[in-house]
């Protein structure tokens, strides 16, 4: 157990004090020995391996596939969030994340909206909205 200063627990290694979290694209290399942190992705980095991530065709075979791949997902990772090492899926027909798409929907519209505004009669499950939520946070 970390340390105590004045009755308050001392933060972990790696955990930022101001919230309690971990800075985005780090990772606690204390945990693993390494003395050495690592440098934070690129923007071209990020979109290399976004991009990487296949999308399914927005076919009834592909919506199909696309079931079948977030069933694995939710196996393997549960509730935990989406991330560059574990992205989750993204939905037949939808942009890719980080290209400016709607959270709430996943499209890119002509003018564009934001997922408050977003009137979509199918919104993207929560899981995918946090992805692509991830994505353009990573970007900016």
């Amino acid at each position: 157990m970390p340390t105590q200063l004045y009755g308050i627990p001392a933060p972990s290694p790696g955990q930022n004090t101001q919230m309690g979290l971990r800075p985005p694209n780090t990772t606690n290399v204390m945990d693993r020995g390494n003395l050495f942190p690592q440098a934070p992705l690129s923007r071209a980095q990020i979109l290399e391996r976004v991009n990487a991530i296949p999308q399914k065709p927005n076919t009834e075979s592909g919506k199909q596939a696309y079931e079948v791949d977030v069933n694995a997902w939710d196996q393997m990772h549960g509730n935990a969030p989406p991330s560059l090492e574990h992205p989750y899926p993204i939905k037949p027909g939808m942009a890719q994340a980080g290209s400016g798409e709607c959270f709430g929907c996943g499209e890119i519209t002509d003018p564009p909206h934001m997922g408050y505004t977003c009137n979509a009669t199918e919104p993207l499950c929560p899981q995918e909205t946090h992805w692509h939520q991830l994505v353009m946070n990573m970007l900016w």
